[in-house]
């Protein structure tokens, strides 16, 4: 789904970090658009402060990503879990 910050000026196309608190905090305060999951973002609809525009594609539907924390290990449970979700993207 796409987002846009609620302030009614066109929305920019942009790429960003995935961060829920910089993505909410530049599409609340900006013209750009946002590519995150509607669940994540429902309360901000809700209040009116993002809106959703009606886009659907193909690419929407795509792989997601894991955050890590760089320089970070993981504990094997961890390493187990991605692994296990990068066998069912196959």
């Amino acid at each position: 789904m796409a987002c846009r910050g609620g302030n009614g000026r066109e929305a920019v196309s942009g790429r960003f970090p995935v961060s829920l608190a910089f993505g909410r905090e530049v599409v609340t305060r900006s013209d750009a658009v946002w590519f995150i999951s509607e669940g994540v973002v429902r309360p901000e609809i809700e209040a009116g402060a993002l809106v959703v525009l009606p886009i659907r594609n193909e690419l929407l539907g795509g792989p997601v990503g894991i955050s890590l924390r760089e320089g970070g290990e993981l504990r094997p449970e961890a390493q187990a879990l991605v692994a296990a979700l990068e066998a069912a993207a196959q």
